[in-house]
């Protein structure tokens, strides 16, 4: 068996062997899955989560042995776990790994402004984003605009504005870039006329 969507939430360099840590997305509180869950269940859960880190997302196909391997007190039941879309077999986890990679080509493309700076990123929900940008940031960061577009939309948008990049997402909200800004917020749209790569 293996962890739905484990590669997508999950990131961890190959080449270091097992990773010290696993993530778990604040985006759970809003899951209706997991709401459904028991606080056992979630518990469990989660060791399941640790445990598919030991080999990049697979678990036994077994309750007992995840019993063991995990330290759980009780049998998880892992039936459950797949109906509510946490665990799938092997093949079927792929298809929606394949699925969910399609979805993440659509979206919004955000720009968060932090004092004289902006961040150019890419999200399903922007607002989530800006509320988890807010628990790490010294100053107040605000949510310009945001607009429709894709993961490639907003690569091309840092290389056109490469010349303001400070680091990565963020950059000097300055001249062109500024002015490009102003045009989406006032249109609710990217410019029909900026240089594009992609179809």
């Amino acid at each position: 068996m293996k962890v739905n969507n484990w590669d997508k939430w999950q990131t961890f360099r190959k080449d270091r062997g097992t990773p010290p840590w696993i993530k778990v997305h604040r985006s759970l509180m809003s899951n209706a899955e997991w709401v459904q869950l028991s606080d056992k269940d979630k518990g469990q859960l989660i060791s399941i989560w640790m445990l598919a880190a030991d080999k990049d997302g697979e678990i036994p196909d077994n309750p007992t042995l995840v019993m063991r391997m995990a330290l759980l007190e009780s049998t998880p039941d892992l039936n459950k776990f797949k109906e509510l879309g946490f665990l799938a077999d092997n093949n079927e986890a792929d298809s929606s790994a394949q699925e969910d990679l399609e979805q993440d080509k659509a979206g919004k493309i955000y720009f968060i402004k932090l004092k004289n700076t902006v961040k150019i990123g890419f999200s399903k929900n922007p607002w989530a984003r800006l509320s988890q940008l807010k628990c790490g940031m010294p100053y107040e960061p605000e949510l310009i605009c945001s607009v429709n577009g894709s993961m490639d939309e907003e690569k091309e948008l840092h290389s056109l504005f490469e010349e303001y990049q400070i680091n990565r997402e963020w950059f000097d909200l300055k001249g062109d870039l500024k002015a490009f800004i102003n045009k989406c917020k006032a249109t609710g749209e990217l410019p029909a006329d900026y240089p594009r790569t992609t179809g």
